[in-house]
């Protein structure tokens, strides 16, 4: 999952330094690609990537469908490779013990110990040499960042104080969920009604619905233009609606991306209305 975090990744490349692989004898960078190995490596190929029925499919097949469906793929792939972390590098870069410390002052504004800043490194960093040497890889420094013992907030799960919720909606952080039904992948990944559920439970208060049309005449929920499953939209709303209000008494926001006709749009006022 880190590979999409490519905000850590710029972070971490920030403060690493390149170096002599702490894993193995290769060197770095350079040297991995114009190794023999690299060269002789047959070029990785990206399989289909957006979503389509069957009608599409069947659309397809004409020649100029089928290179209108190649764009689509080269887009998306495109955009896997722009917009994730890429592979880690704990072979060829490392923040070092002193880097660490002196981003720990700058950025995190905490004074620690030379034997508290060790004790960080050896929590966090996977890589038993690593660890040896003090240095944290980009896993590690990912580990340390998105710690429970490192959230923003003193304690996520102080109850709120009831004399302070009673200002603007404008006013307040808004714990939210981002495609909220996806178990993992956003272009090909799981669809699951039970999120919702989750999300709810452990306080979200804003989850996001992307509904299209169904080929029955009931909306559904995807990630549209890809390969990710389809749930039914009132199976969402079933479960929003049994897990909204028991771990908190607060609104709940629903994002609706609509992306359905207006018939559906119908249905799905009444299934808001029935359920």
């Amino acid at each position: 999952s880190l590979r999409a975090r490519k905000d850590l990744r710029d972070l971490f490349e920030q403060q690493a330094i390149t170096c002599r692989s702490m894993s193995d004898s290769s060197l770095n960078d350079g040297s991995i690609k114009s190794s023999p190995e690299h060269l002789t490596r047959p070029p990785q190929r990206i399989g289909l990537l957006t979503r389509n029925s069957s009608l599409d499919l069947f659309e397809y097949k004409s020649s100029a469908n089928l290179q209108k469906k190649k764009i689509f793929d080269a887009i998306a792939a495109a955009s896997i490779v722009a917009n994730c972390a890429g592979v880690d590098t704990s072979k060829s870069q490392m923040i070092t013990l002193a880097t660490f410390t002196k981003f720990l002052e700058t950025r995190q504004m905490e004074l620690r110990s030379e034997e508290e800043v060790r004790s960080l490194i050896q929590r966090h960093e996977p890589d038993p040499l690593l660890r040896a040497q003090s240095c944290l890889s980009f896993e590690g420094f990912s580990r340390y960042l998105m710690d429970k013992d490192n959230y923003a907030f003193t304690s996520e799960r102080m109850s709120p104080d009831e004399s302070e919720m009673d200002h603007p909606l404008s006013h307040y952080y808004i714990a939210s969920s981002h495609n909220t039904y996806l178990t993992g992948h956003q272009l090909k990944g799981e669809s699951s009604v039970e999120l919702y559920s989750q999300v709810l439970l452990t306080g979200c208060r804003c989850v996001e619905l992307d509904c299209w049309d169904g080929d029955d005449g009931s909306p559904l929920i995807y990630h549209g233009l890809t390969f990710t499953t389809k749930i039914p939209f009132r199976s969402v709303v079933e479960a929003i609606n049994r897990s909204a209000f028991v771990t908190s008494p607060y609104p709940i926001i629903l994002s609706i991306e609509n992306h359905c006709s207006v018939q559906q749009q119908a249905r799905m006022a009444h299934i808001f209305q029935v359920c």
